[in-house]
């Protein structure tokens, strides 16, 4: 990496952070707080900017080139100016990345990796905007993947007696769940309302696809059937959770979900979860990380099914 005199002025940092999916609907305010941090760097071709072992130091929002991500020789993603690379990277908080590489020479503007993260504890609107990006991309890569749901379910949950779970079971079940992993005892109790245990006939729709995501919903006992128009039906079981995707990122449903037999859930409110997300970073993180992770596994399917393509 060299670092020269700067090229790109304070102004113009802001268009570029502007320009950017991330950023375009960003306030004013927030935009300035981003712009004072950025520093400007560039890279030779076949430089290494992120990577297992080197973790993410910093984001890199492209002024010019291309940087590829890679899993040794294979070509996963490529982010080409104008694009942010590190970003998914960095949130997903998991070592096993695939390498940043200069593909090109690379001029960038440079945002600490620990200035991200207190930028967005900080200021909840950031928090909010890297959400709407993240389910931008997501539902984008599940279009493109046909893959709309990875089973995430809670290790050790088996068959439960037929009876309302008291308040230490419902904890337990959150605290099996991965996606919850992360969040403090505290948090996991304020998300669970008295009426959150809420139970569905055969046949009984808890929603379509491009319905407002209010919810989601942990599954105690029985099944769900969902579909999505074009593509086949998929099952989530108990111990797994439906709409998660959709709450996590504020995005609509991407797929309809009915109870295939006599349903138990419990239900975890939007509101509510983006409520504590502004005062518990620790579950505004988890959300973020959740979210990231699958767009990492699904920009490593798109990539190999591009790959088996190319081949046939």
């Amino acid at each position: 990496m060299r670092r020269e005199l700067p090229s790109i002025g304070p102004m113009e940092r802001a268009l570029h952070l502007r320009a950017l999916p991330l950023f375009s609907e960003m306030r004013s305010s927030d935009l300035a707080a981003c712009a004072q941090l950025l520093e400007e760097v560039r890279f030779r071709r076949q430089a290494v900017l992120y990577g297992p072992g080197e973790g993410v130091p910093s984001i890199y929002l492209l002024v010019e080139g291309q940087v590829q991500n890679r899993r040794g020789e294979r070509l996963v993603w490529a982010h080409n100016a104008p694009d942010i690379a590190g970003l998914v990277e960095l949130l997903a908080s998991y070592p096993h990345i695939p390498r940043g590489v200069a593909a090109t020479r690379v001029l960038a503007l440079a945002l600490d990796s620990a200035a991200l993260l207190d930028l967005i504890e900080d200021h909840f609107p950031i928090y909010l905007e890297t959400r709407r990006a993240l389910g931008a991309e997501l539902a984008h890569l599940q279009q493109m993947t046909a893959d709309y749901h990875r089973p995430m379910c809670a290790k050790g949950w088996g068959v439960r007696r037929n009876r309302p779970l008291d308040p230490a079971e419902r904890l337990l079940l959150l605290q099996r769940l991965p996606i919850f992993h992360c969040v403090g005892l505290g948090v996991l109790v304020a998300l669970l309302r008295d009426d959150a245990e809420v139970r569905f006939a055969p046949g009984e729709r808890l929603w379509q696809q491009g319905d407002e995501a209010d919810w989601l919903a942990i599954v105690i006992a029985g099944s769900l059937v969902c579909q999505r128009e074009g593509q086949p039906e998929f099952r989530i079981e108990a111990g797994d959770a439906a709409g998660i995707e959709a709450v996590f990122t504020g995005m609509p449903h991407r797929y309809g979900a009915t109870a295939e037999s006599q349903l138990t859930a419990l239900r975890i409110d939007t509101y509510l979860l983006v409520d504590l997300a502004e005062d518990n970073f620790d579950l505004a993180q988890c959300t973020l990380a959740h979210v990231a992770r699958e767009i990492l596994r699904l920009r490593e399917t798109a990539a190999g099914d591009w790959s088996a393509r190319r081949q046939t």
